[in-house]
């Protein structure tokens, strides 16, 4: 369902792709365009919060987001510098998902800030398609 999914991404440069989902369902995590995670039972190296994770002049086709950047890790592990930047953007769910980020631990079912640095910046978005 996912145009692409990177699990247990150290450092990443996604730059000048057409990303589609093929799943179109609103409620579907999976019908994302671009899904970027720290994995439920992963716990990332100390030094994870050095990394950084730049995307960038991509055309996303999602179902419920566009763009995800999350830490679905039960050690709370948290990305380091996050970049968004000057995407086109379309996405089926609601103005809010086009672009979402964050943190949950699934084993004590708690969200906390998996994404404590992030920058986006000229970003369009895109409701259907």
């Amino acid at each position: 369902n996912e145009g692409c999914a990177l699990f247990n991404v150290y450092n990443a440069v996604i730059t000048g792709n057409t990303i589609k989902a093929t799943g179109g369902s609103v409620t579907d995590v999976n019908s994302c365009a671009l899904h970027v995670q720290i994995p439920q039972n992963s716990k990332a190296p100390s030094d994870y919060t050095k990394t950084s994770v730049l995307i960038m002049n991509n055309k996303c086709y999602g179902g419920r987001n566009g763009i995800l950047v999350y830490s679905h890790s039960d050690y709370k592990s948290k990305f380091g510098k996050v970049y968004i930047f000057s995407n086109n953007i379309w996405y089926k769910g609601t103005d809010t998902a086009a672009i979402n980020w964050g943190g949950w631990d699934h084993k004590n079912s708690v969200s906390f800030d998996g994404v404590p640095n992030l920058t986006l910046a000229g970003n369009t978005l895109k409701k259907g398609w």
